[in-house]
């Protein structure tokens, strides 16, 4: 049917689309517990703490940095593999780290949410999968280290509000090193929340069968994001003084001056790299 033009004329099909709209950005997909998953975000948050954070630090919160945006719309419960591949690549580059079993509670308020991890040894299942939770002790920097703390349901949801701060690792600086860690509980203040772990080494060993099949895995993964951290390490110092560096941490001063070299990552990864999730696999 042929359309009336003169009506066409005085009474537009379409409206037109509100300026504000087209400059807004695109809504973020909601919550849903049953499909859980990170944000997705373009950059990280981490980045402008590197460009912030002391001096010390900054190895550390480069690797986190990394780590961060790889895990950009994955899914949650991988702080086993990410903490062990942090380990990895910090040991690469001269720094000694110890990866936990931990029990972390989130609490707001008068109210404990569920909490990450158990208390006493984790069960890893016949698919991998585990109840249990993981942590980095970065001795090297004086940090307990949760990467995926953003996986506990409390946080995610308020990151997927819009809240950016609850979706980023946490570094809490423990004074009285590993010692005060094992003493007690150690807490960190995201508000609302209030986040306190009980580091839990002892049951660590409760991960081995997970070690023992993907820690061909872990290598690769860690020998991969050490040198995507040396990178931004070099590129940080493009923005920042960090010409203390090398006389904090000679290991890393060697390698960022070429004096040393780390091992090239081997073209094929190992055939246990491909088993693991998206999640796991931090660097390619």
């Amino acid at each position: 049917m042929a359309r009336n033009t003169r009506r066409h004329r005085r009474e537009p099909v379409r409206r037109p689309i509100p300026a504000a709209r087209l400059k807004a950005p695109p809504r973020r997909p909601g919550f849903d517990p049953n499909n859980p998953r990170l944000p997705v975000f373009e950059t990280t948050g981490m980045a402008a703490a590197l460009a912030r954070c002391p001096v010390d630090v900054v190895p550390l919160y480069a690797a986190v940095a990394v780590v961060h945006q790889a895990m950009s719309g994955a899914p949650v419960n991988a702080c086993v593999p990410i903490c062990y591949q942090l380990a990895t690549a910090l040991g690469h580059l001269g720094f000694d780290t110890e990866v936990m079993a931990a029990y972390a509670e989130v609490v707001q308020g008068e109210i404990t949410h569920v909490s990450l991890g158990v208390r006493g040894p984790a069960v890893v299942r016949d698919d991998y999968t585990t109840n249990g939770h993981t942590v980095l002790w970065a001795a090297s920097f004086g940090r307990l280290l949760d990467p995926t703390i953003a996986q506990h349901p409390a946080l995610l949801a308020a990151a997927h509000g819009g809240q950016d701060k609850h979706g980023a690792p946490l570094a809490v600086a423990v004074q009285g090193g590993r010692e005060t860690l094992l003493r007690g509980a150690v807490g960190a203040i995201r508000p609302p929340f209030q986040i306190n772990y009980l580091a839990q080494p002892q049951y660590t060993n409760a991960f081995d069968p997970w070690l023992a099949e993907f820690g061909d895995a872990v290598e690769h993964g860690g020998l991969g994001l050490a040198h995507i951290t040396l990178d931004t390490i070099a590129a940080a110092g493009d923005i920042r003084n960090l010409r203390e560096l090398p006389h904090l941490y000679p290991r890393l001063g060697a390698l960022l001056a070429g004096d040393e070299h780390m091992l090239a990552l081997p073209e094929q990864p190992p055939e246990s790299w491909t088993r693991l999730s998206d999640t796991a696999r931090i660097a390619q």
